[in-house]
């Protein structure tokens, strides 16, 4: 749920550029760092740090409380300035490189710089709190593409190392369809945000069986499924499409109005009404 961006306060772009954070997946966000940064993590978000952009330093700031203090450590005795900082290898180890060169030298300085003494002992159980990816707009905030993740997080006043090799374990379980797992589907479209979708423009859609229809086949309410999304039960046989038996004749009209749910399917002497 760590996100780290720079970014500018106000209804305009800017130039002043600040260093935010968001511990809940960007739900809420707050300035952690003034100035512009580059910025990397370490030991599974375990530890953030940030170094001054294309400004002389000879130093990093570090946070291992998810951004609620910063420290500082010194890397050099001589100022550089910085090109980025990296963590080797990927986001799991402690160990960063800064590079950059030396003002006034056209040349390529690495620096390396181990936080592993910054955390302390190994994290135990009790290090650990169980957390949910929320939108927190709805009571069933914690239903994001119809599951509910448990994450195992680090608490965020804990002062230990999660390893190279740890293992963020990982849960889910479906939730129930609604309103909020479907959005509207080919040529339809809602007359208000999360209204019902209606035909576009008001126009009467033609429905056309498929050529090989041996039985039955799937029409659209005007919704379809979120991409990904995992929902069941629920709402979902009220959203989903009708099963229509296939017709004698080639195609068959539908009728479906701005003002109105209701699909009416079949030929002219045999309307089926649903």
């Amino acid at each position: 749920g760590l996100i780290v961006a720079t970014g500018a306060l106000g209804q305009a772009v800017s130039f002043n550029y600040d260093v935010y954070m968001s511990n809940n997946g960007g739900v809420t966000w707050q300035q952690s760092l003034g100035g512009e940064m580059y910025y990397n993590m370490g030991d599974h978000g375990g530890v953030i740090v940030a170094i001054d952009k294309s400004r002389q330093t000879n130093h990093i700031w570090f946070t291992i409380d998810e951004g609620l203090t910063w420290q500082q450590k010194n890397f050099s005795k001589i100022n550089m300035i910085a090109y980025g900082i990296v963590a080797e290898p990927g986001e799991k180890s402690t160990v960063f490189s800064v590079y950059g060169d030396y003002p006034g030298k056209r040349e390529w300085v690495i620096v390396r710089v181990d936080l592993r003494n910054e955390l302390g002992s190994n994290c135990t159980t009790k290090d650990y709190v169980q957390w949910h990816p929320s939108d927190e707009r709805t009571e069933d905030a914690a239903c994001i593409l119809g599951r509910d993740a448990v994450y195992d997080r680090r608490r965020r006043t804990a002062k230990c190392f999660n390893g190279r090799d740890y293992d963020r374990p990982v849960s889910s379980t479906n939730c129930t369809c609604s309103r909020e797992d479907f959005e509207c589907d080919f040529d339809f479209e809602m007359d208000s945000v999360g209204g019902p979708c209606l035909a576009a423009n008001g126009q009467v859609a033609e429905v056309v069986p498929p050529i090989s229809c041996a039985d039955t086949y799937t029409v659209s309410k005007g919704y379809r499924k979120v991409a990904g999304d995992t929902c069941s039960g629920g709402d979902e046989t009220f959203y989903s499409p009708f099963t229509v038996p296939c017709p004698q004749s080639a195609s068959i009209t539908s009728d479906l109005t701005p003002t109105s749910s209701n699909l009416i399917v079949g030929g002219a002497n045999n309307p089926i009404a649903f």
